[in-house]
């Protein structure tokens, strides 16, 4: 299973995207979140992709259903669209 950290350590308001399925997460500046893999698939099961204020964590091995977001602060799971910004 794999254990991807991810860090906004920049000033602005970031987008992680679990693909395929476009789950959101937002992170605030100095917010970390750990992807876990689905734990049956091999240690490459995950790519990361990047673009202007979005990373983008690709599904490339196992259940993209059983990958799971976590805040590494508070440990908690996080739902898809977690501090989304509201639509303007």
């Amino acid at each position: 299973m794999d254990r991807l950290p991810v860090r906004n350590v920049g000033d602005r308001v970031v987008c992680l995207f679990v693909e395929p399925l476009g789950m959101d997460y937002w992170m605030l500046p100095g917010d970390e979140f750990i992807v876990l893999g689905d734990p049956e698939a091999p240690s490459s099961g995950l790519s990361i992709d990047t673009m202007p204020d979005h990373v983008i964590v690709v599904v490339d091995e196992g259940d993209c259903f059983n990958v799971a977001v976590y805040d590494h602060r508070t440990g908690a799971e996080l739902e898809c669209g977690h501090q989304r910004p509201a639509a303007g």
